[in-house]
């Protein structure tokens, strides 16, 4: 039987999906277009998941309790030296960089793309409502290949440099990565290569305006400013650490420290584990708790007092004693303290993901009467319902929290974006897809 690592799954997923839009006629009607999104999003998660059990090995934990995601399984994350950059970085000195837009935290940036012909709008959305312009970007101003917003969305920094990753591999489910200046959208486009994960858990912006990329040689570090790139090697028994695979489905892969100076890791040395971050100058490891640096909100790793979060499912011989609840788990060794739901055989949760807090827990919650529910738990099955997301076919899932919570963006599965301001519960749909926030926020990393 074949390995069936991460990049084997997401190659056998992208391509299935890619041979299906092939075999597509071309269709015009917005309506049209809207109802294929969805049903091609809901068909995406429903080849992932049967994927990912293929790939699972069952863990069972005492009383029938089996973790399939999360709650203490992991991920590592093997980094190699430098990759390579396919067209040349600007050489010189960095021009100066002003903040995206008005740098407001609780404004949205979305990204659009004009059927006709190809350009991306990049839009600011402000906690009212309003709209501003940030850019037009030309097709020709990037490389040929498949963009693909729903499936492989963008990625902005808040110093106004645009992530936007392009298929030019359907068959190993590689390409490129375009870094596009939104003050000169036109002007020359930087093009990563050779980039194995597309896919937005693995673009990850930092406060300096460095972008982490997963290329198949390895992780690299670039900064599009100076024109500099940081090949980053991890020692021996070091790993990147990043949210638990069963947290928010969109999850980032790797965490930037609040000083853009490091990546959360760990070092084990024999059953020792210690958690810090390590350079991307020299992968030095330095032991602590530093706080993060957020450019989306999906790169909470930790709850305040250093907890996991994550889903597990029970493996029980009868409905009643069977289902998946979300929980946190202090310590590996530690019993799960279940969050939801109340008992077991309800509905699960559709998404999860740490508050700005780090003490209380946002989810998504199967729908009562339309669209799914946002809860905020301030504990264990204590929650209180703050709004709801638009209806969708496809299932919906956090795609941006904002530096202090007062804005939620979340992913309906149709190529539109839900705004939901905490504060009043008012929801703004809107078409286009996250890209991130105008600033990014700060959050603390608890020690375990």
């Amino acid at each position: 039987m074949p390995e069936y690592t991460d990049e084997r799954l997401e190659r056998l997923v992208r391509q299935s999906l890619h041979d299906e839009a092939d075999a597509s006629p071309i269709v015009v009607d917005p309506a049209v277009i809207r109802a294929r999104l969805a049903d091609r999003r809901q068909r995406r998660q429903e080849r992932s998941r049967l994927l990912a059990a293929a790939a699972v090995i069952a863990l069972a934990v005492g009383g029938g309790l089996l973790v399939v995601r999360g709650l203490g399984l992991s991920a590592p994350v093997a980094a190699t030296p430098a990759p390579s950059i396919a067209s040349p970085l600007p050489s010189g000195a960095p021009p100066a960089r002003t903040r995206l837009g008005a740098a407001d935290p609780d404004t949205a940036v979305v990204v659009r793309q004009d059927v006709a012909d190809g350009s991306l709008a990049v839009v600011a959305v402000a906690l009212d409502g309003s709209e501003k312009a940030l850019a037009t970007i030309p097709r020709a101003a990037m490389p040929d290949g498949t963009i693909d917003l729903i499936l492989d969305p963008p990625r902005v920094s808040e110093l106004g440099w645009l992530a936007v990753p392009i298929l030019t591999n359907p068959a190993g489910g590689t390409g490129v990565v375009a870094v596009v200046d939104l003050y000169d959208a036109t002007g020359t486009t930087i093009v990563i290569d050779d980039v194995a994960g597309l896919d937005p858990q693995r673009l990850v912006w930092g406060p300096s305006g460095r972008l982490l990329v997963q290329q198949t040689a390895g992780l690299t570090s670039a900064d599009p400013a100076s024109g500099t790139t940081i090949g980053i090697s991890l020692a021996d028994g070091i790993e990147l650490r990043g949210p638990e695979p069963g947290a928010s489905v969109l999850a980032e892969r790797f965490v930037w420290t609040a000083d853009g100076t490091g990546i959360l890791a760990t070092r084990t040395t024999g059953d020792t584990v210690e958690h810090g971050d390590v350079s991307i100058e020299d992968g030095s490891f330095t032991l602590g708790t530093p706080a993060t640096y957020q450019a989306t909100g999906l790169g909470r790793a930790t709850g305040s007092d250093g907890s996991t979060l994550g889903t597990a499912c029970d493996s029980g011989p009868t409905p009643s004693s069977s289902g998946c609840v979300v929980g946190t788990r202090a310590d590996d060794s530690m019993p799960i303290a279940v969050w939801y739901p109340e008992t077991l055989g309800a509905p699960p949760a559709l998404d999860a993901a740490f508050a700005a807090d780090g003490a209380r827990v946002w989810m998504l919650l199967p729908p009562e009467q339309a669209g799914p529910l946002v809860a905020l738990f301030d504990a264990p099955k204590q929650s209180a319902v703050i709004g709801d997301v638009a209806e969708a076919a496809g299932s919906p899932r956090f795609v941006g929290l904002s530096g202090g919570d007062r804005r939620l963006a979340m992913d309906p599965g149709d190529g539109r974006t839900t705004l939901l301001a905490t504060d009043s519960g008012r929801r703004l749909d809107v078409d286009g897809v996250f890209a991130g926030w105008e600033a990014g926020g700060s959050y603390p990393t608890g020690s375990r």
